[in-house]
């Protein structure tokens, strides 16, 4: 095969690899928007939580587990008056931040802090001195600490603000008692998260647009590869109890979901590459490669894999239907475990190897288009198929962008419930599909 019929998706062989770093605090538990600072009273470091006005988002850190309804705490065997800490604030109007303390004795409160800050500090750290609310005067054995940038009991936010928080401390008077681990916010672990160079992960999504302080791998490097020094692995994993689909774009950004990432001065033929699948449950996962043409979509091309393919790497090759003459001059790609909108299984994984577009015929053929027919096109509702060939084949229609609306084994669709457009028409030999053009008039 000559190299000038090969255009090479950019790091389409998934060899080459970057890390995004991400410092998580140590000790403390954290949710949502929680970042170092180096904003600070004294030493390095600081811990800033931030609520975010259009995300409706917010920070909060505790040195237990935020989830698991405050139970436990750290050892503390004193009786401290007063809970000091420095912070600089802005919070919106109708917004409040709050810091929180509860001392405890046999897991039985036995003093508490509840503090709630409002307005601005005017760019300037503010020493708080808040007593300590105890009821009785037995010694307690653990204690808990919260800070959030919202009230955690009833959190709302309306608009964009910060609370950066240091030196959490316990006093009596001048006399300083033990406090809480890591209480000025000095050590912090750096998070790396791998992801392939010039791609977008769903991992790189959920740390950049959420915080989230751990590395789930639904998107990693693979040791199994065919060719070069990596491969691309995609895996359902676990999110807020749900399935979460492994995800790569094409680019640094969500921005292949609507749009161009990437240069290409050619009307391809085909997207093709290597791949295995092992599917939990119906999973189907796919790779779409869209093609613009001054921003408009004028091709797609659309691999699907719903059948177990290990031990080796599979060939797959996918012809590119476009929807006008014209020359594409850029792209777009997106590779996902298991449909993005409905995962069903927990553990659904693809592996992506060699992706690259090509003008040459694939080295799997669909299966023989002269034995198919379908009409009329256009269409006012019914659409009919006609197959002189032995086995059972499979039908869907969908959007431009990959959305399935119908799917069926009958050969007469019914499209009369969608509105007048442009569609798609997928069928399925096996694992093998040709996709034709149609319009519903």
């Amino acid at each position: 095969m000559s190299l000038s019929g090969i255009c090479q998706i950019p790091n389409g062989g998934f060899d080459n690899w970057s890390n995004l770093s991400s410092p998580n605090l140590e000790v403390w538990d954290q949710i949502g928007n929680v970042y170092r600072s180096i904003d600070a009273v004294s030493g390095n470091h600081s811990v800033r939580l931030e609520n975010n006005g259009n995300l409706g988002t917010f920070g909060a850190i505790a040195n237990v587990d935020l989830e698991d309804n405050l139970k436990g705490g750290q050892a503390y065997d004193e009786i401290p008056l007063v809970m000091s800490f420095w912070c600089k604030y802005d919070i919106a109007s109708g917004d409040v931040a709050k810091v929180y303390a509860i001392f405890k004795a046999q897991g039985q409160a036995l003093g508490t802090v509840d503090f709630t800050i409002s307005g601005n500090s005017a760019d300037t750290f503010v020493n708080f001195k808040f007593p300590i609310q105890w009821a009785t005067q037995i010694t307690p054995d653990t204690v808990i600490v919260v800070a959030a940038s919202t009230d955690l009991v009833n959190p709302s936010v309306n608009g964009d603000g910060y609370l950066i928080l240091d030196h959490v401390e316990f006093k009596t008077f001048s006399t300083l008692h033990d406090s809480v681990e890591n209480h000025d916010f000095e050590d912090w672990t750096e998070l790396d998260i791998p992801y392939p160079t010039d791609w977008f992960t769903s991992d790189v999504y959920l740390k950049q647009e959420f915080n989230f302080p751990f590395y789930l791998e639904s998107v990693t490097k693979a040791n199994d590869i065919q060719s070069g020094t990596g491969s691309l692995k995609l895996k359902n994993v676990e999110f807020d109890g749900k399935p979460f689909p492994g995800m790569a774009l094409s680019g640094s950004s969500l921005k292949a979901l609507t749009g161009p990432t990437f240069l290409t001065t050619r009307r391809w033929k085909y997207i093709h590459g290597l791949y295995m699948y092992d599917p939990d449950s119906t999973d189907v996962a796919s790779v779409l490669a869209a093609f613009y043409k001054n921003g408009t979509l004028i091709g797609l091309a659309q691999q699907d894999f719903d059948s177990v393919r290990l031990g080796s790497y599979q060939y797959f090759s996918q012809a590119i239907q476009y929807f006008s003459a014209d020359v594409p001059d850029s792209a777009s790609i997106v590779i996902t475990s298991a449909n993005p909108e409905e995962p069903l299984g927990e553990s659904s994984t693809l592996w992506i190897d060699n992706l690259s577009f090509s003008d040459h015929t694939a080295q799997i053929d669909d299966f023989a288009v002269s034995k198919l027919k379908f009409y009329p096109n256009p269409t006012s509702g019914l659409l009919h198929v006609e197959h002189h060939g032995n086995t059972q084949l499979e039908y869907e229609i969908t959007d431009l962008f990959g959305h399935s609306l119908i799917r069926t084994r009958d050969s007469e669709i019914d499209l009369g419930s969608l509105p007048n457009s442009v569609y798609l028409l997928h069928i399925w030999e096996g694992n093998y599909r040709s996709t034709f053009k149609i319009m519903k008039l």
